[in-house]
């Protein structure tokens, strides 16, 4: 949509009441951003912060508000920066630009030395992990000093924002799960450093370590400790990829000290940690002599390793096969972890490339058995039987497994079934359009309502519209031409319902937007007619006159 057309793809209601914000001078600031986006200042329930793009074609790239808005893809807020902007464009006179905000970069470049010592030593005094971060980055660097003041800081961090009883004071998650977020941030500097190659490996395992800390004394409702530890294992994954170009040397050292700490009790209970920094080393399986390293590893761990740690090792051992192994020697694994869903998937695929399909066929049926005491898994299954029978042009299967689909929601088996019945389509149509319509469940009523708009049975759409007034807006186009006349009486009786129970002015407005699209197909005066009766049935609400009065 472009900032001159985007009335006729948002929905009405919101569109309204973005017009609304807009005319009532909500917005209270606007500027440019140096990268072209147009940031706004909206008043709300709370003051919010809109941004725009647009290209050289005035199409909206994207756009954004801080609000909490989440039923669908604008908001209100949006719609009122969108009619903003447009004037803004349109605008001829060119003293009317909108100031840029300046970037701070330029404005530092132009202080001194001593300006910037004055500014920025404040700010360093007031914040421990600032001060840790300078000193990293740039002091001299002790790492057994460095990982003890590490530690300090963390426990400086848990004694200021945690209570006694373990839970974050209330009020303050954001700003220590920030300060967290900044410790993982100033290690980052070091990754690229070779002489603090190992300060930084040292830094992220200690990290993670007392992540897992936290995670395990602290009550995390938000889940933002769990995601700080995801990041430092995906942050020491890519320092192990990075460090590929070490020399050998180093490289040793960075795996065999990722895989003592696996072995360690902490990731021995911790099992998914364990797991990841264990995937983390595997990348040096290039190296013959490394790869013998982690073959041995990983089959010490599955000895110890419980069933779903067992499935995530075998898949780790595969992959070092997959890479470096003969294909006699991957088949041959596949086959004999066959129980393993991750291997009988493999299996499944090959069995399809190679057009085996009855020996596919009996593989997922094996494999529906063995999960059929969690049903919804069962579709990973499911699926390649499905292709299989299809392939097999084995018409009896195939369509009774794509109508159980179908009738679960997956639409998009109706054309390979349409396709089955082609040659007696309008039967095959009635027939399961009364299967659906004989079911009860809010899915298959969903399938019925998908269908008949797919096939635009104009019949059954009006029989809707008939039981629930309020998809008029959406069919109407679609049955003006055949029941033009019931759908204007239909629409004008909803208007009339919706306005007796309407109760505040935005239901007010939804009401004259209603009345707006009404007025589309409608002629003038009937439609005039109609906010007269309303004017003159509620007169004991003015803020509905008000509404009814911009319309008229």
């Amino acid at each position: 949509m472009t900032i001159r057309d985007f009335e006729e793809s948002i929905d009405r209601v919101i569109l309204g009441r973005g017009y609304e914000y807009y005319e009532d001078d909500h917005i209270n600031d606007m500027y440019q951003e140096a990268d072209g986006t147009y940031i706004f200042g909206v008043e709300g329930t709370e003051d919010y912060q809109v941004g725009v793009c647009v290209n050289d074609n005035e199409s909206i790239i994207y756009s954004y508000c801080n609000c909490p808005y989440n039923y669908g893809p604008v908001c209100k807020h949006e719609v009122a920066a969108y009619f903003r902007l447009r004037d803004y464009l349109n605008s001829k006179n060119q003293e009317q630009r909108i100031r840029k905000k300046q970037n701070i970069e330029e404005v530092l470049n132009t202080l001194t030395k001593q300006q910037l010592v004055e500014l920025i030593l404040p700010a360093i005094k007031k914040d421990k992990v600032l001060e840790e971060k300078v000193l990293l980055q740039y002091g001299e660097v002790d790492i057994t000093q460095e990982l003890k003041r590490m530690e300090r800081v963390v426990e400086s961090l848990v004694n200021k924002y945690v209570d006694e009883s373990g839970y974050i004071y209330y009020g303050r998650e954001d700003e220590f799960i920030d300060k967290l977020w900044e410790l993982v941030d100033y290690v980052e500097p070091l990754r690229g450093d070779e002489k603090k190659v190992f300060l930084a490996l040292d830094m992220l395992i200690l990290l993670l370590e007392k992540g897992i800390d936290l995670y395990e004394s602290i009550e995390d409702d938000t889940g933002f400790i769990a995601e700080v530890i995801n990041d430092i294992l995906c942050r020491i994954s890519g320092f192990v990829t990075e460090s590929t170009g070490y020399n050998e040397e180093v490289k040793e050292q960075i795996m065999k000290k990722i895989l003592a700490k696996t072995k360690e009790s902490k990731f021995q209970e911790w099992t998914d940690y364990g797991t990841q920094l264990l995937q983390s080393v595997l990348i040096y399986g290039s190296n013959a002599r490394y790869r013998e390293m982690l073959y041995k590893e990983l089959d010490q761990q599955l000895e110890i390793a419980d069933s779903a740690t067992i499935e995530i090792i075998s898949v780790m051992l595969f992959e070092l096969l997959q890479h470096h192994g003969t294909e006699q020697e991957i088949e041959q694994y596949v086959e004999e972890h066959i129980e393993m869903d991750t291997f009988r998937k493999i299996f499944l695929q090959n069995l399809m490339e190679k057009q085996d399909y009855e020996k596919a066929i009996q593989i997922a049926i094996e494999g529906e058995e063995k999960n059929k005491e969690h049903t919804w898994g069962l579709d990973k299954w499911k699926k390649p039987r499905y292709e299989a029978y299809k392939a097999m042009r084995d018409i009896k299967n195939q369509e009774a497994l794509g109508k159980e689909f179908l009738l679960r929601g997956n639409f998009e088996y109706y054309e390979d079934l349409k396709e089955l019945h082609k040659e007696d389509y309008d039967n095959f149509y009635s027939n399961f359009k009364e299967e659906l319509r004989a079911k009860t469940g809010t899915g298959e009523y969903s399938v019925f309502r998908k269908l008949i708009e797919k096939e635009n049975d104009i019949e059954e759409l009006m029989n809707i519209v008939r039981k629930e007034p309020d998809t008029l807006s959406k069919y109407i186009k679609l049955l003006m031409n055949t029941y033009g006349d019931e759908v204007l009486v239909l629409y004008r009786n909803n208007i009339e319902n919706r306005a007796e129970k309407a109760c505040d002015r935005n239901m007010y407005r939804d009401v004259c937007y209603m009345i707006t699209d009404y007025r589309r197909y409608e002629n003038e005066k009937s439609v005039k007619m109609l906010i007269e009766k309303l004017k003159k049935e509620h007169k004991r609400r003015p803020a509905f006159i008000d509404e009814l009065s911009k319309i008229e």
